[in-house]
């Protein structure tokens, strides 16, 4: 776990109060400090301008994802590193900055910290700090402030389920997976056959850094319902994979 160095000790007592609330939370957590290049979570402050409030991008490895679909009830999978970024201030229309005050700040940290530990999206209800409305959060960091025991059932539930299990298989239809399947086979052939993916609510990221040219996308659209039913998955193909399939077919 690395804190911003920049951050005052104020901002550091906050932050080390929501790690601790999380390693009371019953997921069987503990954080331990690390350097910050060697810290497989990672908190910084950002501008006040960021697009976002608060956000977190997580690089979480399934080793053999080639060899996904044939794999059994289990895959290999482990965190190799988050990032959190956090704001200290939002700006208005006017460009007016807004100090966040301390149950924002720690409602934002423990939202963020939970999507580092695993949780992708957001919960639609239930007494969780998960939840998307910021409001919400914003009373479990006061709750937090206050020394109330924090508990979440969400992120217990997530942990009890073993890291790289299967949940569910769906088939997609012929064709439907043309352009994930080119990037598979690019990333294969440049790279060191992996992918990175990140998926929120509603939209996903399937991409690869090709070592001699550009970041490779492809995006998903209809997440949600592509859950329930596969052959409602859209597949947006960036510009550049669509020229490296016309110069460089397998």
């Amino acid at each position: 776990m690395a804190l911003p160095s920049e951050a005052s000790s104020a901002e550091v007592a906050l932050l080390r109060r929501a790690l601790g609330a999380w390693e009371q939370a019953g997921l069987g957590v503990r954080f331990v400090d690390a350097a910050p290049g060697a810290a497989q979570i990672a908190v910084e402050f950002v501008p006040d301008d960021a697009d976002y409030a608060a956000t977190t991008e997580s690089d979480c490895r399934v080793e053999r994802a080639a060899d996904a679909a044939a794999a059994g009830a289990r895959l290999s999978a482990r965190l190799v590193h988050a990032r959190v970024e956090l704001r200290r201030a939002q700006l208005d229309w006017r460009g007016r900055r807004s100090v966040l005050d301390e149950a924002q700040l720690q409602g934002a940290a423990l939202h963020e910290l939970g999507h580092a530990l695993g949780f992708q999206g957001h919960a639609a209800s239930g007494d969780t700090v998960m939840q998307r409305n910021v409001e919400h959060a914003r009373d479990v960091g006061r709750a937090v402030l206050e020394g109330r025991p924090f508990r979440d059932a969400t992120l217990q539930a997530l942990y009890r389920v073993e890291s790289g299990a299967v949940v569910a298989r769906g088939r997609l239809p012929a064709g439907r997976s043309a352009l994930a399947d080119r990037l598979a086979e690019l990333a294969a052939a440049r790279g060191d056959g992996s992918l990175l993916v990140r998926v929120g609510d509603a939209t996903g990221r399937i991409a690869f850094r090709d070592p001699e040219g550009p970041m490779l996308r492809v995006f998903l659209r209809h997440v949600s319902l592509a859950l329930r039913d596969p052959a409602r998955l859209e597949l947006a193909a960036d510009p550049e994979l669509l020229h490296a399939a016309r110069s460089d077919p397998p």
